[in-house]
């Protein structure tokens, strides 16, 4: 239980939207990029996955392990809505849901893990070559503060240097729903962190920019846009992008509890493509499963989402791509030889994590809404695995 139990320690305060970044002091205008002059990188990883389409239940004895996971998790845990699911390299698949009420949505809002499907929708207008990574946010949005020194690379790394919107106390205290007009408004109040390419910093307000950014270059809006592309081709799913200031009813809403004083009464939808997917976990790793296998992106733009990782603030074990993120296990145990690919996800009541699991050869996927781990979870969940 040690790795679960650190995991549980060390979740990604960075990713929720109640949080405040490492650091948002104002910096000078930048009239171009800088070199990057933080933490050392990491090494970059091979994240193309072979494994199978979703096929029958995993074996009984394995089922059984896995309830039995959940069920210790769930005793460390204060959670309402509680759904996971795990799919082995066979396509074997495993899920459970559990709710506190009576008439449990199906699905959850998985709050942050939607930046990685704004980076897959980036990336196949890069290989279509209707965008550059290194066309610069003047030629979209020429009103955010170094703009002509803001790159799409830089957006998708969170290199950019752009105040993150929930960091201001007025958007704090808010309720509702806010449209991302107004949150690139509030970062442009502020002002840049730093020179593009300086430092890594987690910018809610630079994903926001690369959804308008997408908008500008499909010519629809970012919701549809990622439903087309991310979603239909999954065939019958539960996966959807939610349209602005439209919660669709059989999605569990936060569950915050007595500290969560701040932005507990946003409209789900407010971040907009800084997360506003909604699925099952067995969809979202129906979603992930395609996109690892270089069926959304070229196996070259997987590649570079993966090349390139910065770590995230003082984490052991967490790193970040292009969109995506890796977890590097031997961070926190020298023994423990796993790496996982995926994303995490939170906000105030509703925290989320998809991966997949090198070692064990798993995907997983664990949403829940209260408060709780889905990291230790997921990890739970994998060493339950023969």
């Amino acid at each position: 239980m040690q790795v679960a139990s650190t995991l549980l320690a060390v979740s990604s305060g960075a990713l929720l939207l109640a949080c405040g970044a490492a650091s948002q002091a104002p910096a000078e205008l930048c009239s171009d990029a800088v070199d990057y002059g933080g933490a050392p990188l990491v090494p970059a990883v091979d994240a193309l996955v072979h494994s199978a389409e979703l096929g029958a239940d995993v074996p009984e004895a394995t089922h059984v392990a896995l309830e039995s996971a959940l069920a210790y998790a769930q005793t460390r845990m204060d959670d309402v809505e509680l759904s996971a699911a795990v799919v082995l390299a066979d396509g074997g698949q495993w899920t459970h849901a559990r709710s506190t009420s009576a008439g449990a949505p199906l699905r959850h809002w998985w709050a942050s893990v939607g930046k990685a499907f704004t980076a897959m929708v980036v990336m196949q207008l890069v290989d279509e070559h209707k965008l550059g990574l290194e066309q610069t946010l003047s030629e979209f949005v020429p009103q955010v503060p170094n703009a002509e020194a803001i790159t799409v690379r830089h957006l998708l790394s969170h290199t950019a240097g752009v105040y993150s919107f929930q960091n201001d106390p007025a958007f704090r205290a808010r309720s509702g729903y806010v449209p991302p007009g107004e949150l690139v408004a509030i970062a442009n109040e502020h002002g840049p962190v730093f020179c593009p390419g300086l430092a890594w910093d987690y910018s809610n307000t630079g994903y926001v920019l690369l959804g308008q950014i997408i908008e500008a270059v499909e010519g629809e809006p970012y919701h549809r846009v990622v439903n087309r592309r991310i979603a239909q081709p999954l065939g019958e799913s539960t996966l959807e992008a939610m349209a602005p200031g439209e919660v669709p009813g059989d999605v569990a809403l936060p569950a915050p509890g007595p500290a969560d004083t701040d932005v507990a009464g946003h409209d789900i939808t407010t971040p907009f493509s800084a997360g506003v997917i909604v699925a099952t976990p067995l969809d979202m790793i129906r979603a992930f499963r395609r996109f690892l296998a270089g069926e959304v992106v070229s196996e070259g733009a997987l590649d570079t989402m993966f090349a390139t990782l910065y770590p995230l603030y003082d984490s052991p074990i967490e790193s970040y791509g292009l969109g995506v993120m890796v977890y590097d296990l031997r961070g926190v145990d020298a023994a423990e030889g796993d790496v996982w690919l995926g994303h995490s996800g939170g906000s105030a009541g509703v925290s989320a994590v998809v991966a997949w699991s090198r070692e064990r050869r798993a995907f997983v996927a664990v949403a829940l809404t209260g408060s709780g781990s889905p990291q230790a979870t997921a990890r739970l969940l994998l060493d339950a695995l023969p």
